[in-house]
C-alpha cells in the first residue's frame, strides 16, 4: 500500500475509533445510571475475548501460543486492562464524561515521563525538546483543571461524587498508559495484534466476575431486556473500535493519530449536549477546548523533534 494511501486509511480508521469513542462515554455514562459497570464490563470484554480468540484461531494460531513464552508481560497487561477499564467505566458513572476523557487521555504523556524519572522504562525513552516540555506541563495543568472544575461543582455533574470520578479516571489513565506500553513492547519482539487483543483482556472479565456478587447495585443487567442492546452497543462502540485504532495506528503517522484523538472530548461535549441528559458546563466545555490546545502544541512539538533528531543524526553521518 503506497504512504498516502496508507495514511488516508490510518486516518479514517483513527476518525473511526474515536468517533465510537465518543459515543461510547455519552452512552455508557447513561447506561450506568441504571446497571453495574462490572456486568458491562464482563459482558464487553467476555464478548471481545471470545471474538478475538476464536479468530486468532483460525488466522495465527502460531502465534496466539508464542504469547507463553511472555508470561509477565502478558499477566501485567490483564491486570492493567483490568484496571484501566473498570476504573473509567465507574469514572463515566460519577463524572460528566467529557472530563472523564480529558483527564484519561491527559494522564497518559504525564504518566511516561514520570516513570522515565523514576528509571522505569518498559519500551525505549524518548528525549523531550524544550518546547515538549511546556507543552505536556501545559497538558498537566489542563488536567489539574479539569478535576477542579469537577470537585467546586462547576460541571454538569454533581460534585458530591466528583472526587472518587477523578480519581478513578486519573487511575484509569495510568493503567492504560503501562498497559499500552507493554503492548508496545510485545508488538517489537514481533507479536501481532490480533493474538495480543484475544488475551489482552481476559483480566477484566475475571476481576469483573469475582467482584459483581459484592458490589451489586440496581437492577441485573443480565435479567434486563435491554441486554441485547447493551452488547450490541458494546460490540460496536468498543469491541470493534479496538480493532480499528490498531489498524489505524499502525498505518497513520503518529502525529496523525494524537491530533485525531485530540477531537474526543470535544465530541463527547457535543454529544452530550444532543443527549440533553447533562446541562451544559461553560467552565467544562473552556477545559476541553485549553486541552485540545495544549494536546496539539504537544503532538506538533513532537514532530518537530523528531524531525530535528534525523536531521542531526544525518549531519553527524556525513561528519563520520
Amino acid at each position: 500500500m503506497r504512504s498516502a494511501l496508507r495514511e488516508q486509511v490510518g486516518l479514517l480508521l483513527t476518525a473511526s475509533f474515536v468517533l465510537c469513542g465518543a459515543l461510547r462515554d455519552v452512552y455508557f455514562s447513561r447506561t450506568f445510571q441504571t446497571w453495574s459497570p462490572l456486568e458491562a464490563a464482563a459482558l464487553t470484554f467476555t464478548t471481545s475475548t471470545v471474538l478475538f480468540l476464536t479468530v486468532a484461531l483460525v488466522r495465527d494460531r502460531r502465534g496466539l501460543q508464542a504469547m507463553g513464552r511472555w508470561p509477565r508481560e502478558v499477566v501485567g497487561i490483564n491486570v492493567t486492562s483490568a484496571i484501566a477499564w473498570i476504573s473509567f467505566f465507574y469514572a463515566l458513572q460519577s463524572l460528566e464524561p467529557s472530563l472523564v476523557q480529558v483527564v484519561w487521555a491527559g494522564s497518559g504523556p504525564l504518566t511516561i515521563q514520570a516513570l522515565e524519572r523514576r528509571g522505569v522504562t518498559l519500551v525505549a525513552p524518548i528525549r523531550l525538546g524544550a518546547l515538549e516540555r511546556w507543552c505536556l506541563a501545559a497538558v498537566g495543568t489542563v488536567v489539574v483543571l479539569a478535576g477542579a472544575i469537577a470537585m467546586l461543582g462547576l460541571s454538569a455533574t454533581s460534585p458530591r461524587a466528583a472526587a472518587l470520578g477523578v480519581g478513578l479516571a486519573l487511575q484509569s489513565g495510568v493503567a492504560i498508559t503501562v498497559n499500552i506500553l507493554l503492548c508496545k513492547r510485545l508488538h517489537e519482539r514481533g507479536v501481532a495484534p490480533l493474538p495480543l487483543l484475544a488475551v489482552r483482556y481476559i483480566g477484566v472479565v475475571v476481576v469483573a466476575l469475582a467482584l459483581g456478587p459484592f458490589v451489586r447495585q440496581g437492577p441485573s443487567l443480565w435479567a434486563s431486556p435491554h441486554l441485547p442492546g447493551v452488547a450490541l452497543a458494546a460490540l460496536l462502540l468498543i469491541v470493534l473500535p479496538l480493532y480499528l485504532n490498531q489498524l489505524g495506528v499502525a498505518l497513520a503517522s503518529p502525529m496523525t493519530v494524537r491530533v485525531v484523538h485530540v477531537a474526543g472530548p470535544v465530541l463527547v461535549f457535543a454529544f452530550q449536549l444532543a443527549e440533553g441528559r447533562l446541562a451544559p458546563s461553560p467552565w467544562s466545555l473552556a477545559v476541553i477546548v485549553a486541552y485540545s490546545v495544549a494536546a496539539v502544541l504537544s503532538a506538533t512539538a513532537r514532530q518537530w523533534q523528531v524531525a530535528d533528531n534525523r536531521r542531526r543524526e544525518r549531519l553527524a553521518a556525513r561528519g563520520a
